[in-house]
């Protein structure tokens, strides 16, 4: 089954750094309902939203669907506080 992940990327990212050990899914907002996902990105405020990601999850593999340009994007994390 098919399934749909929001996931904060930055605090993901200062986790990780922090803690050395994966961040998962354990915050993150997950549904087998894409629009539904979207519908819950676009609740989020506009100055935190460039933060989030979406992850289709399929058969335990993973693949960013949003942001599309994701190659080109990446979350600024500031050191000091990771």
């Amino acid at each position: 089954m098919v399934q749909y992940a929001l996931v904060n990327e930055k605090t993901r990212i200062e986790f990780e750094k922090k803690y050395q050990i994966p961040y998962g899914y354990g915050n993150a907002v997950i549904s087998n309902d894409l629009q539904w996902i979207i519908k819950v990105l676009n609740d989020i405020p506009v100055k935190i939203k460039h933060e989030h990601i979406i992850e289709k999850i399929d058969c335990g593999v993973s693949e960013i669907i949003y942001p599309e340009d994701r190659k080109l994007y990446y979350v600024e994390v500031d050191s000091a506080n990771a």
